[in-house]
Formats: C-alpha cells, sequence, structure tokens
C-alpha cells in the first residue's frame, strides 16, 4: 500500500505546483456617479465567478481596500498583499459608471415603476491591469467601454451589469496573460 500511496502523494504534490502559477489578486475600485462604492463591489464578485468559472485560482482583499495611485500606475500593496497569499498575478481593475433614469414616456404614470434600477442607464468605462508579482510591473492592461442599451441589458439591475462588466475584465485579462505567456 505504501509503494501506492508515495507516488500518487508525488502526483497531487507536483500537481499543485503546476496550478501554482495561476493565482490571482483580484483589486477593484468602483465609482458610481463620481463616488467610489462600499465593499463589496459588483464587478469584483463578477470578476472572481469568471475566474472561477475559467478554471483559476483568486482571491480579493474582503473589506479592506489596499491602497493603489490608479493614476501613477502604483501597486505596491497589492504586490505586498500578493506575494503574502502567493499569487502570481494581480487583475486590477478601476470601473466608472454614470446612471441616469430612462425616459419612459407618457404611459409611465407609475411613479414607483421608474424608480425601479432596471429602468437607469448605465455608461460603464474599465481601465484594467494585468500584473506580474515577481516583475513587480504592469504586464498588460487595457480599456473597455460598456452600456446598458441593448434588450438583454436593458433588464438588468445596476448589480447585475457591474457583475456581468466584471466577468469581462477577467476574461480579458486572461486573454492578456494568454498573449504574454508561452502555450505549454
Amino acid at each position: 500500500m505504501r509503494r501506492i500511496a508515495a507516488p500518487v502523494l508525488l502526483f497531487f504534490l507536483l500537481c499543485s505546483f503546476s496550478c501554482f502559477g495561476q493565482t490571482f489578486l483580484i483589486v477593484v475600485k468602483e465609482i458610481r456617479d463620481g463616488e467610489e462604492l462600499s465593499r463589496p463591489f459588483a464587478s469584483q464578485e463578477g470578476m472572481i465567478a469568471a475566474m472561477f468559472d475559467l478554471g483559476f485560482v483568486s482571491f480579493d482583499t474582503g473589506l479592506y481596500a489596499p491602497s493603489v495611485d490608479w493614476e501613477a500606475e502604483e501597486f505596491q500593496e497589492p504586490f505586498d498583499i500578493a506575494r503574502q497569499g502567493l499569487a502570481q498575478y494581480i487583475l486590477a481593475a478601476e470601473v466608472q459608471s454614470v446612471t441616469e433614469k430612462r425616459n419612459l414616456g407618457p404611459d409611465s404614470g407609475d411613479a414607483s415603476a421608474t424608480d425601479l434600477e432596471p429602468e437607469l442607464k448605465i455608461d460603464t468605462s474599465v481601465h484594467y491591469y494585468l500584473l506580474g508579482v515577481e516583475a513587480a510591473g504592469v504586464l498588460g492592461e487595457g480599456e473597455m467601454v460598456l452600456d446598458n442599451r441593448s434588450p438583454e441589458k436593458q433588464q438588468l439591475t445596476y448589480w447585475q451589469f457591474l457583475f456581468a462588466v466584471g466577468r469581462d475584465v477577467a476574461a480579458r485579462g486572461i486573454e492578456l496573460l494568454k498573449r504574454i505567456t508561452p502555450a505549454s
């Protein structure tokens, strides 16, 4: 039995090391109508869900907001946290949204109907970064501009829409990673 257990244990140990390079710290700043929102952010939750679905390990800092200078692209504290959490990459996103009520037309005399979140127009811009922890630098970055004007997105609440935005950010972050790392 011990002859079988040792190779099996070695196999699982080697597998865990081979997956080690695919761990991400997720860092998000979410702003709605000029004000930073409180955590947890919908976009951050979407990023973590997408990373899981794509087969990657990810974690965030919970309610704690690490210090980031987005304009100067200074991510020192997230690098420190990522090293402590044994992450190889950081996927960081600054998400800014502007909302306004939709014009529902003359038939919408019911005031309660205009207060529903699905009746919001949402314009969102995202600047995202893929950071390498070992190199302590930016490996790639990108921008996205999204809105909820399509019929399938019009009925989403703000939270649902930003969750979907987070999923898109994660997918683009992984595409950046695929472009910069050789296929194995």
